[in-house]
């Protein structure tokens, strides 16, 4: 007894209790503390809401409309879990106006919100305004909130349109938009999408962004908006504010969802991918993103073949060589008989921001009755990144449509040009804007810059509601710049260009462009041009055709082109020479220009002379005086045997 009541004693108890604590403490020392699990107080399940209430527009008939619904997270979920919904009729009757959702929608970890969908129906032609309620019902990993209901309200469509008389909407396969550098907030992008036809009557659409990978208040501004067409209206105008993200290291994407419509006809397939192009760390030699054609629709020619050259810009300029494959692969459209079919190795240099490919396509002995679709698909990069999607729809419309063959204007994404060295003026660069194919008709398109971290005054010349013009069978626009200096850092800046008011060729869906002024390090090439030149003349009753090569003192930094005046002396053209142009083109990174021409027989024993003049140069610069200009040729008579 005396030793029991020896170890039952106080002292005893505290060393004991001492003991234990230190080995609790040890223990412990590999887990995590319980306040930091999921759901413990530093690490809380997240508490959840709906809206109060949300609108739709009851769809036309026959048709649904997919009613995004969000669930709204007070904090990133620790653990993934589910959530269960369920649907409650009120007016709105299920299967009539509204398809019923019972079910669990689940999140992952780390998520911050949880999306789902209800069908909206067409009420059977119902004409009164009805509702019904989505309920959040229970939780796993997360707690429901004081907001779990949220009423909807499907809106009668009225003054609805036959189906058959309303113009459709036209959406783009895909989007690719430049996020801002960091120094510059945002950037809102206008969109434009176009209708089949002038709309007969007013209607509306309703547009909203989806998150993907990138996130609503951090790589772009949300929206869910009803877009009004007015009456005669062919296009329905918004715009996208993309914002910096400093963090951001790789391209990422998000989705318009064209919802419904009133009075428009919507197309089966209602969502646009959006792709934010990174632009963080361009200036230390990333992998650019290539980015698919805006244009997608081709013209069935009335005889023959035609040609359209698409456009695949680049987000930013190779910083290496690279290479990529491009192919066709048919479907309605058969290779050999609707498109020449091709699969080639598309081989790009560093500084390069697009590649023009030809696609062909070919008129059939009947014609063709209705559109047909073939493929390009994209692989095998080398350097560059590909688009997530690789292959893209094109469609050749039928000669026999009542909309005309038009040309697309085709915008790069980036154009990067440098800024004046210190000790020279401003700097004019032509930037040649390329058509799908040669404009059916003379017209114009207006342009207008927007400051962005490059300020007008400062870093460039502001461009204010500028008319540029294009005669019949142009295949480019051009458009001067005018660059200042600035002593600008590694970094550069940039501004935007966009593009409105066209008349005689068609604009694509995003309308702006980046201009990108990188420092001062390389300069616009120098036309080097010999005084004279000397050539043998044929003999009397032939010809034979001749290049006089024009070479520059370094690569092109971008296409261009030059003028040439011919001033006859001894030798006549036509009858010495002929096929001298007025114009000759060079593309970026070409180092010199070659005019072919041709030389015209005589028996004539004396020497002939004649004088070309390089009047004007685009993207190149010419010696300052005409002598300095100009090219004296002279044409020998052939030694005598």
């Amino acid at each position: 007894m005396q030793w029991t009541k020896q170890f039952s004693g106080s002292a005893f108890l505290k060393p004991l209790f001492a003991v234990l604590a230190m080995l609790a403490l040890v223990s412990g020392c590999g887990s995590e503390h319980p306040d930091q699990q999921p759901g413990g107080s530093a690490n809380p399940y997240p508490t959840l809401s709906l809206l109060a209430s949300s609108e739709v527009s009851q769809p036309a008939a026959g048709q649904t409309t997919a009613l995004q619904v969000r669930i709204q997270f007070s904090n990133p979920a620790p653990a993934a879990g589910s959530i269960s919904v369920a649907t409650t009729s009120d007016t709105a009757r299920a299967g009539t106006h509204y398809s019923t959702f019972n079910d669990a929608v689940t999140f992952a970890e780390g998520a911050s919100s949880a999306q789902f969908s209800v069908d909206i129906l067409d009420g059977n032609g119902d004409t009164e305004d009805v509702s019904f309620q989505i309920q959040l019902t229970g939780a796993v990993n997360a707690l429901l909130g004081s907001s779990t209901t949220q009423t909807v309200t499907i809106y009668s469509t009225t003054e609805v349109v036959d189906p058959v008389n309303q113009a459709s909407l036209s959406l783009p396969q895909n989007l690719s938009l430049r996020a801002p550098r960091v120094g510059r907030d945002s950037i809102e992008y206008p969109i434009v999408f176009t209708l089949s036809e002038p709309s007969p009557v007013a209607g509306e659409i309703k547009l909203r962004t989806v998150e993907g990978s990138a996130e609503a208040g951090v790589n772009f501004e949300a929206f869910d908006r009803i877009l009004p067409v007015a009456a005669g209206a062919h296009e329905v105008v918004f715009s996208i504010t993309l914002l910096a993200d400093a963090n951001q290291a790789e391209d990422l994407e998000f989705s318009l969802l064209a919802e419904t419509a009133t009075n428009v006809q919507l197309p089966t397939t209602r969502t646009v991918p959006v792709t934010v192009i990174n632009v963080n760390g361009e200036t230390a030699g990333g992998v650019p993103s290539i980015l698919w054609p805006s244009v997608t629709d081709l013209y069935e020619p009335t005889s023959g073949s035609a040609t359209f050259n698409l456009l695949l810009p680049f987000s930013a300029p190779a910083s290496q060589a690279g290479s990529f494959r491009l192919a066709t692969q048919s479907a309605t459209a058969l290779a050999g008989e609707h498109f020449q079919a091709f699969s080639e190795q598309i081989d790009f240099v560093a500084g390069d921001t697009e590649v023009l490919v030809p696609v062909t396509v070919m008129r059939t002995p009947l014609g063709m009755t209705e559109p047909l679709s073939f493929y390009l698909q994209i692989s095998s990069a080398t350097n560059v990144t590909l688009p997530n999607t690789r292959d893209l729809e094109l469609t050749i419309q039928p000669v026999s449509v009542s909309t005309p063959a038009t040309a697309e204007l085709q915008l790069l994404s980036v154009v990067e040009v440098p800024e004046p060295f210190s000790n020279a003026s401003p700097v004019t660069y032509s930037l040649m804007l390329p058509l799908s194919m040669p404009a059916p008709t003379a017209g114009s398109v207006r342009v207008r810059s927007v400051d962005g971290t490059a300020l007008a005054g400062h870093n460039y010349t502001a461009i204010s509601d500028q008319a540029v013009t294009f005669a019949e069978g142009d295949e480019n626009l051009y458009l001067d710049i005018e660059i200042l200096f600035d002593g600008l850092g590694a970094e550069g800046k940039e501004f935007t260009l966009e593009f409105y008011d066209a008349e005689g060729i068609q604009l694509p869906e995003s309308r702006s462009m980046s201009i990108s002024i990188r420092a001062s390090g390389l300069a616009l090439p120098v036309l080097e041009t010999p005084a004279t030149i000397t050539f043998q003349r044929p003999d009397d009753g032939t010809s034979f055709d001749v290049q006089l090569v024009l070479p520059f003192d370094r690569a092109a930094i971008l296409a261009g082109s030059i003028e040439l005046v011919v001033n006859q002396g001894s030798a006549i053209e036509n009858r010495d020479f002929t096929g001298i142009l007025s114009e000759y083109s060079f593309a970026k990174h070409d180092d010199e220009i070659i005019v072919d021409f041709t030389l015209v027989g005589s028996s004539y024993a004396e020497e002939r002379q004649f004088t070309l003049v390089v009047t004007k140069a685009n993207n190149m610069q010419l010696g300052s005086s005409t002598e300095e200009r100009t090219i004296t040729v002279i044409i020998e008579a052939p030694e005598q045997e």
